[in-house]
């Protein structure tokens, strides 16, 4: 079939690669047919296929992409010969048999779902477009742990080893998410940047910089931050310094005895304040608005167990019992510059989607004074 298109130019196209499809049947049967040897002569041995035959176009596929082509000698190729490319202008991709599904993204939730596809014998393919699985975890800053347990946080069908604290760290995950892949038999196809992604004939159609797949049934698995948001502010061009976003920031090193503002007091803005002056920075946090803040644990339990077990209570009263934990671990924090929200914690995980601050340390700093606030 014939993709999109002015239909002048597709017609002009066909004819040209009518032409070319003969004259590359032509080359390649004077090729193969010399006085010692026939049509099918350079078969190998045991090549049960039928005899010669003219060269075939399957497929062309939107803006004059070549996807099939069969050869004069009965061979599919996933491409078509590099003459008939050029010949009508256009480039070649290959081009893979339709599959029951195609994932895109090897991060936790793409290894999770084929994972459970293989444990369901269901055919599939996942396209990453870096070099390994699990790659934003191993670009994240040094220092991160997960907030949420162990116990929690793992994929279908295999917990984390054993000795593994209760908050893993980044490296943790990753060698997690590294023998989970090899367990369940996930071997995604690396280096593959979906361009496009089509609804065709009530399937999926989904290009990379250099190959075609076919699906039934397609799963995004990109994850909600894989694009960093970077804000502009009037004078940012005259400022002599450094401005980073978090998603290069490795660690405070090279921050040692230099003043670093951090804009953003969410998990990570909050956890590289504490990082940096923890390497020797002069740290100054901005925070534009009330806040809710939740220790990481409180009594000894997670406060992600207690955020579960108030989120099966009454709203009102979960809110309450909420803020009450927060005034218990942290005190009024308002002489610094930190007030509280009118919207209750568990109310805003709800309506708004919004998770509070999960200190592990800084508000300690800032109310020793060695982390200062600023408004936003």
């Amino acid at each position: 079939g014939v993709g999109a298109g002015p239909s002048k130019v597709v017609g002009d196209r066909l004819r040209h690669l009518d032409l070319s499809v003969r004259q590359y049947d032509r080359h390649a049967t004077a090729r193969q047919q010399t006085p010692e040897r026939g049509p099918d002569a350079r078969r190998p041995p045991g090549d049960q296929r039928g005899p010669a035959h003219p060269a075939t176009l399957l497929a062309v596929g939107r803006d004059g992409v070549v996807f099939n082509y069969r050869s004069s000698h009965g061979h599919v190729l996933n491409e078509a010969p590099p003459l008939i490319a050029r010949s009508i202008g256009c480039t070649t991709r290959h081009m893979e048999a339709r599959l029951p599904a195609l994932v895109i993204g090897a991060g936790p939730a793409g290894l999770a779902l084929s994972a459970c596809l293989n444990d369901k014998g269901l055919d599939h393919i996942v396209l990453e477009r870096e070099d390994a699985v699990a790659s934003r975890w191993r670009e994240h800053y040094d220092r991160l742990h997960l907030h949420t347990v162990r116990g929690l946080s793992s994929l279908p069908h295999q917990g984390f080893a054993k000795g593994v604290p209760r908050f893993p760290s980044r490296q943790q995950v990753v060698d997690y998410m590294d023998d989970y892949a090899k367990a369940f038999d996930v071997r995604p196809l690396f280096r593959q940047e979906v361009r496009r992604a089509s609804r065709v004939n009530r399937h999926w159609r989904v290009e990379t910089q250099d190959r075609a797949f076919e699906a039934d049934n397609l799963v995004v698995a990109t994850g909600y931050n894989r694009s960093p948001h970077a804000p502009t502010w009037p004078g940012q061009e005259q400022f002599a310094g450094e401005i980073l976003h978090s998603r290069d920031y490795r660690n405070g090193a090279p921050w040692k005895g230099k003043r670093a503002l951090v804009i953003g007091a969410g998990n990570t803005g909050a956890e590289l304040a504490l990082d940096l002056y923890e390497h020797g920075a002069e740290v100054t946090i901005c925070i534009r608005g009330p806040i809710h803040i939740v220790p990481r644990e409180f009594g000894g339990l997670p406060t992600q167990m207690t955020g579960i077990a108030l989120s099966k209570l009454p709203l009102g009263l979960a809110d309450r019992l909420g803020r009450l934990t927060s005034q218990l671990a942290f005190g009024d924090l308002s002489k610094w510059g930190i007030t509280r929200p009118e919207m209750g914690p568990i109310s805003q995980i709800w309506k708004l989607g919004r998770i509070p601050l999960i200190d592990i340390g800084t508000i300690d700093r800032i109310r020793r004074g060695e982390i200062q606030v600023v408004p936003g």
